[in-house]
């Protein structure tokens, strides 16, 4: 999952992402409006059932206390004339259980649930739902490098993911046979295997079948080289997804 803090953010830049963050998760529009006074709404949703306002407090630096007194002093009186059929707030502002439930009483009876209340853990968990939004948004990653070297990298984890799924398909038609037994002990011994031999031999489907099983059924990720193992370089200063134990080569030739 991500962990931005959201600092990065000016107050705009920090609405656009929650905005669109909510319209791919809840897949309804909301209304956008120019800068000025927002009259408790910054944003819009107008339905048969009524109205759904979102409002999005960056608070990274002030905290909880900052946030529930802006909501108090400014904010609710705007939601009791707007009388919203729903209320749903975002903010770059950690909450626990508790602090969900105190605002949740505080904006009673527009907010309906502590799932209209969205603090920072829960922004990042949409982030991590919807890869395109984040990649959209660049002033989010553009100061992290181990979030740049992942939304630049992506292309090769997609497209090594793709091959994986290629080679499922035709694992039902391989027929074992002894090389692979010391291509096994040959990668258990030395994390590499370089398989070498005349064409046609099946060369690439042995190393195709070892890589199916290091990533299904022992964890591991897959990345795929097309021209030069200077490709790998990149991705192995991180672990993948944090679940690969280590690295280990197959390489057909």
């Amino acid at each position: 999952m991500a962990t931005y803090d959201f600092r990065s953010l000016s107050p705009l830049d920090f609405e656009l992402l929650c905005r669109d963050l909510l319209q791919s998760h809840l897949n309804i529009y909301f209304e956008s409006f120019s800068a000025g006074p927002d009259s408790g709404i910054d944003f819009r949703h107008t339905g048969r059932e009524g109205t759904v306002i979102l409002q999005c407090k960056h608070y990274a630096n002030s905290g909880f206390n900052a946030l529930c007194s802006a909501l108090r002093n400014r904010e609710l009186s705007k939601i009791t004339k707007l009388n919203p059929k729903q209320y749903i707030l975002m903010t770059s502002v950690g909450l626990t259980p508790t602090r969900k439930a105190q605002i949740q009483e505080l904006l009673a009876p527009h907010c309906l649930s502590s799932q209209d209340i969205y603090g920072t853990d829960d922004l990042n968990n949409l982030i991590g739902l919807y890869p395109d939004v984040e990649r959209k948004h660049f002033k989010l990653w553009l100061t992290s490098g181990a979030i740049l070297h992942r939304i630049l990298g992506a292309g090769i984890f997609s497209d090594s993911e793709n091959h994986i799924e290629h080679i499922r398909a035709r694992l039902s038609r391989y027929v074992p046979n002894p090389s692979l037994d010391r291509a096994h002990r040959v990668l258990d011994d030395n994390h590499y295997c370089i398989i070498a031999g005349n064409p046609g031999i099946g060369k690439t489907t042995l190393a195709e079948i070892l890589l199916a099983e290091l990533v299904d059924k022992h964890g591991f990720s897959a990345i795929r080289i097309d021209h030069d193992i200077g490709e790998i370089r990149g991705a192995r200063n991180r672990r993948l997804n944090g679940t690969s134990p280590s690295f280990r080569t197959v390489r057909s030739r």
